[in-house]
């Protein structure tokens, strides 16, 4: 497993207005089980916004959406504990923001936040898709600029989702629209 402790938060029951099942989730097939499931991750929702936007209108009434967020950690490296960069709160607010801008646009979400070392975000990311049983991921490109070179290199998570995942991943590109 990519971690020793597998921390997962759910948010206020997961639940939106006409969602299925406990905490918004479907676990059996058949009747109100969403044809589709849409597993959106979400760094902070200003960059995620376009991500969130095309994965709702991807949705539709009958499909569910999963709003992911992996709260990074770095061992330290004297003593042996792990350096979170961000609260767990903060991190929660983050699912919790990006679950009423879904809600609002009328579709069935839930959330999740798990915590991962960095190096291992993309496994997080590929586990928890085929944990929820996901038919699809949508994330949000990051772009690096490299010195000198005048061009942008997607970011090494981006990839690796992408290589290790059966699921069609669709990126979305964060700039204007």
């Amino acid at each position: 497993m990519w971690l020793a402790h597998d921390h997962r938060t759910r948010l206020r029951g997961g639940r939106a207005p006409g969602a299925h099942g406990p905490e918004g989730t479907w676990s059996e097939p058949g009747p109100g089980r969403p044809t589709l499931r849409i597993l959106v991750t979400v760094e902070s929702l200003e960059r995620a916004g376009k991500a969130l936007a095309l994965a709702t209108r991807l949705a539709g009434p009958t499909a569910s959406l999963r709003i992911l967020h992996v709260r990074m950690w770095d061992r330290v490296p004297r003593g042996g504990g792990r350096f979170f960069f961000e609260s767990s709160l903060e991190a929660t607010a983050t699912v919790d923001a990006a679950l009423r801008w879904v809600w609002r646009a009328g579709v069935a979400a839930s959330g999740v936040v798990v915590e991962a070392p960095r190096a291992r975000i993309a496994e997080a990311v590929v586990d928890e898709a085929n944990r929820w049983s996901a038919d699809t991921v949508v994330l949000t490109l990051c772009p690096r600029r490299h010195a000198g070179l005048g061009f942008g290199v997607w970011d090494r998570v981006s990839r690796q989702v992408m290589r290790r995942t059966t699921l069609p991943v669709v990126a979305v590109h964060p700039g204007p629209d």
